[in-house]
């Protein structure tokens, strides 16, 4: 597969575009794999994306036509602060799967300090009783208790605590559209990482 035929490949460093060959040869036996030249995503639907400047997509790679890793261009515009204004920009990767079922609007991320406060001031968080280990470990919103009840059954909860600590993976669901993404520069560990969930999951 020629990744250069890709649009916007000149955005991808020559380091990050020798990983993605590296994961498609260890993983072509594997998958059916294949390039979508013309992948379009509303990002700002997602509150994943709401607060970046400009997003764009650099490649997309479908997995068995089950789902797609994104490698996507995010930038961040700064204004003041002590060196002015700044604009930050990296590659990053998001994995995408379509639901079978229109679960309304869920966002689950690992917990930090702030939500753990939030919930002693504001009742906001969606727990489960009978699972402390994940009620503990992340922070669940929803527009409906019910529907992200159904969609975090034990076993996707299972693999949720699976996950290593301090990934810091993000999961989103706007209706039947799920991403994934950890914030993390583009590398080869987080891509098999959400490949994975995603092959296992939902």
């Amino acid at each position: 597969m020629n990744i250069h035929q890709k649009p916007y490949h000149y955005l991808i460093t020559k380091q990050e575009e020798k990983t993605l060959q590296e994961i498609i040869s260890e993983l072509s036996d594997e998958y059916t794999i294949s390039f979508d030249n013309n992948f379009i995503l509303d990002f700002k639907k997602f509150e994943t994306f709401l607060h970046y400047s400009d997003i764009k997509i650099l490649s997309s790679v479908n997995f068995n036509s089950q789902f797609q890793i994104l490698i996507i261009n995010i930038e961040h515009h700064f204004i003041g602060g002590r060196h002015g204004d700044s604009i930050y920009n990296e590659n990053q990767i998001l994995g995408i799967k379509t639901l079978e079922k229109d679960y309304g609007r869920i966002l689950i991320r690992e917990e930090n300090v702030f939500d753990k406060i939030l919930e002693i001031l504001i009742k906001t968080e969606i727990d489960f009783k009978d699972d402390k280990e994940f009620s503990n470990r992340f922070f669940v919103l929803a527009d409906n208790e019910n529907n992200a009840k159904q969609f975090l059954n034990s076993e996707v909860r299972k693999n949720f605590n699976s996950i290593p600590k301090k990934e810091n993976f993000t999961i989103e669901i706007f209706n039947n559209e799920l991403i994934m993404s950890n914030k993390k520069t583009f590398n080869k560990i987080n891509f098999n990482q959400i490949i994975n969930f995603l092959e296992n999951n939902f």
